[in-house]
């Protein structure tokens, strides 16, 4: 596979997704702060866990676990209702906090947001990642939860970034550099791309992010519709999804487990 670096410009924009670190569950204990350090469940009137601590995934706990099956792997979990009104607000003031630093805030989900960054390094007379921590402080300092930061040329890069150090990470994937981290990242790990286009991805021959990328743009076109041509774009560096910053009204699935996702995995978007 030919490594060689996907663009040579660094920051033709600059967008960073922050993606709130086991949400529901951090709210609870920054609320209540003797629950820090111990495995929180959050879904306890719906018999299943909506929500879990990084405490209580460390002991094997996972969303979507019957509570029956938490109290038998995990006596000690402390398992407690949601509440919905209470993470709305704490979502509203993150956004609030990322609006501090740029106009252009997009709300994608009631824990996740993308945030167009592009030209502000004069601004705050700091690199993106310097601003990137800066948002982390604060939003640890005011709220008492962490975020994991993602920042690179795209949407698509940028929500990669965010997952590579989960929790309280922060990672940075310049222009250069795009190709380090897609070398190694299944095709199935990409934003907008499930498990049945994974499946046909791999029946092409595609097992990674960084071979989908690779691939010609005749070859895409040919076996691909056009949302996983915009993907291939944006992992290309090339921005196709701009920041959107109008400000949501609500959110899907809110009174459901978190189950937000891309509109790029609707049934309709499967290749053709």
């Amino acid at each position: 596979m030919n490594e060689r670096p996907i663009i040579l410009h660094d920051w033709i924009n600059a967008i960073l997704h922050v993606d709130a670190d086991a949400f529901f569950a951090s709210v609870e204990q920054a609320v209540n702060p003797s629950l820090k350090g111990k495995p929180v469940i959050v879904g306890k009137e719906r018999g299943i866990a909506t929500a879990v601590s990084y405490e209580a995934k460390e002991r094997g706990i996972k969303r979507g676990m019957m509570l029956w099956q938490i109290k038998k792997l995990c006596p000690d979990a402390i398992i407690i209702s949601s509440d919905y009104e209470k993470y709305s607000l704490f979502s509203v003031r993150m956004f609030e906090i990322l609006r501090r630093f740029s106009p252009q805030v997009e709300e994608y989900s009631i824990d996740e947001a993308f945030v167009d960054l592009t030209g502000l390094r004069r601004v705050y007379h700091s690199s993106y990642e310097e601003i990137g921590m800066k948002i982390k402080e604060t939003i640890k300092r005011e709220l008492g939860i962490t975020v994991s930061i993602g920042i690179s040329l795209t949407k698509v890069l940028s929500k990669i970034a965010s997952k590579h150090k989960k929790p309280d990470g922060l990672t940075v994937i310049p222009g250069r550099k795009i190709h380090l981290y897609l070398k190694e990242l299944p095709i199935e790990k990409i934003w907008g791309i499930g498990a049945n286009t994974s499946a046909y991805c791999e029946k092409l021959g595609i097992k990674t992010a960084l071979q989908f990328a690779k691939s010609s743009e005749e070859f895409i076109k040919k076996h691909f519709s056009k949302p996983f041509y915009e993907i291939w774009h944006e992992l290309n560096g090339r921005m196709i999804y701009p920041v959107n910053p109008e400000p949501k009204r609500s959110y899907k699935s809110i009174s459901k487990a978190k189950t937000f996702t891309p509109t790029e995995k609707r049934r309709q978007y499967m290749p053709i």
